[in-house]
C-alpha cells in the first residue's frame, strides 16, 4: 500500500473518476443529468476533505 503522500493516490483517484464517468454517462439521457452526475466525484472529494478536517 502506498504512503499517503505518494503521487500514486492521485493517479488512483484520477482513474477512479474516469471509470465512474465512463460508466455513468451512457445512462444519462439529457444534459442536466450529465451535469448532476459529473458533480459526484467533486461532492465525494469535498465530503472526504470535511471528514479529514475533523
Amino acid at each position: 500500500m502506498p504512503e499517503k503522500s505518494s503521487p500514486l493516490w492521485w493517479l488512483f483517484a484520477a482513474i477512479s473518476v474516469v471509470l465512474y464517468l465512463a460508466v455513468m454517462f451512457p445512462g444519462m439521457v439529457n444534459r442536466r443529468q450529465k451535469i448532476w452526475v459529473s458533480c459526484g466525484p467533486v461532492a465525494g472529494f469535498l465530503a472526504i476533505m470535511a471528514f479529514s478536517v475533523n
